[in-house]
């Protein structure tokens, strides 16, 4: 894994790496998510959009994950049709719902202390507070984006991560 501190260069210069030093140090500003999409805000105008698998833990408890939308808030699993209702409903009564309102109070403000990216584009960030979101592409299907990040001023160009012809690739667009 390559550990992005300033003066490590063996992936700062990639597209994302850039951009992840960007918002090292940094405090979170806030986290949401509609199920489709995870967003981790940081106070210096940065965004991480994430598509893929993700996972937040504190000294080893798991405090949310992506599949949390498939549950209600007293750990069942739904129902199909449950899902479908939730869908339209932003996610009420979910244990995803739920687990964002806690971690949007223990993430806000805490900067982060490191930020770890392997070669198959995991990110692992950690806060000063001993949280832990881990960022995992998990799916092959070809064009498929796992995470972006940008800036949120007007006009920024996107950095993103996603699986084409077999391969991870890093690329940039406006």
């Amino acid at each position: 894994m390559n550990k992005f501190i300033k003066s490590n260069l063996n992936f700062i210069y990639s597209f994302v790496g850039k951009k992840l030093i960007d918002i090292l140090y940094q405090p979170v500003a806030g986290i949401l998510s509609d199920g489709n999409v995870y967003i981790l805000n940081f106070e210096n105008e940065y965004s991480l959009h994430i598509f893929c698998f993700m996972r937040i833990h504190q000294n080893g408890k798991i405090l949310l994950t992506s599949s949390d939308e498939y549950f209600n808030v007293s750990n069942e699993k739904l129902t199909d049709e449950e899902y479908r209702e939730s869908l339209n409903n932003k996610f009420n009564n979910t244990l995803l719902l739920k687990n964002i309102k806690l971690v949007k109070k223990l993430i806000k403000n805490i900067p982060i202390k490191t930020i770890l990216v392997n070669d198959v584009a995991d990110i692992i960030i950690e806060l000063e507070s001993n949280i832990v979101i881990e960022i995992k592409p998990d799916c092959l299907y070809n064009n498929y984006e796992y995470y972006r990040i940008f800036s949120l001023k007007k006009h920024s160009v996107h950095h993103v991560v996603s699986f084409i012809d077999g391969n991870i690739l890093y690329s940039s667009s406006q």
